[in-house]
């Protein structure tokens, strides 16, 4: 499926889930798309969580990541802010 595709279906995501990225509760061979949106720079273990995308992406299946930029704005304004300011 297109990334353009992807917005179509979105009647299709069933769940989401939050755990060990290393060790995915998930069948093998079962998702159309795995989605790791701001997480690689927290990975302690990157070789694994690949291995685990692509042991529970069907053939054929994709992964879409997004990750910081150092040059992104958002990144740059947090950075200019005090840390107080920072804390939720």
């Amino acid at each position: 499926m297109s990334v353009a595709r992807l917005g179509e279906r979105r009647s299709d995501v069933r769940a989401f889930l939050l755990g060990d990225a290393g060790h995915l509760p998930i069948p093998s061979g079962v998702a159309d798309a795995v989605m790791a949106l701001w997480l690689a720079e927290h990975l302690h273990s990157p070789p694994a969580f690949f291995r685990e995308v692509a042991r529970i992406l069907r053939p054929g299946g994709g992964m879409i990541m997004l990750t910081p930029n150092r040059l992104n704005y958002c990144g740059f304004v947090t950075s200019l802010l005090p840390r107080a300011a920072k804390r939720g």
